[in-house]
């Protein structure tokens, strides 16, 4: 069974002034796994300071365009969303 750590959208802080630091979203919808995700070679991605890791295993990096395409390699994880019938259908 793989381990997704799903972080989503990481940010670059700037404390180049310390009073005011700012906050800059890093572009894509990033995961962390301790296995390859099959299907997904090409949004696996090798960070030159990871911010998140696993404890005792190796971590794999990935970055995704959006939580779409995420979405995309892990479908079960996003069960479809269940149609609300009006009240009066309901009874």
């Amino acid at each position: 069974m793989i381990n997704l750590d799903i972080i989503g959208t990481m940010y670059d802080l700037d404390t180049t002034d310390p009073e005011n630091p700012v906050s800059t979203p890093i572009a894509g919808y990033h995961v962390n796994t301790d296995q390859p995700i099959i299907g997904a070679e090409e949004y696996r991605v090798t960070p030159a300071t990871p911010s998140r890791v696993f404890a005792g295993v190796d971590t794999l990096f990935y970055s995704f365009p959006d939580e779409d395409a995420f979405k995309v390699v892990f479908p079960e994880l996003y069960p479809p969303e269940l149609e609300v019938l009006p009240d009066e259908i309901q009874a």
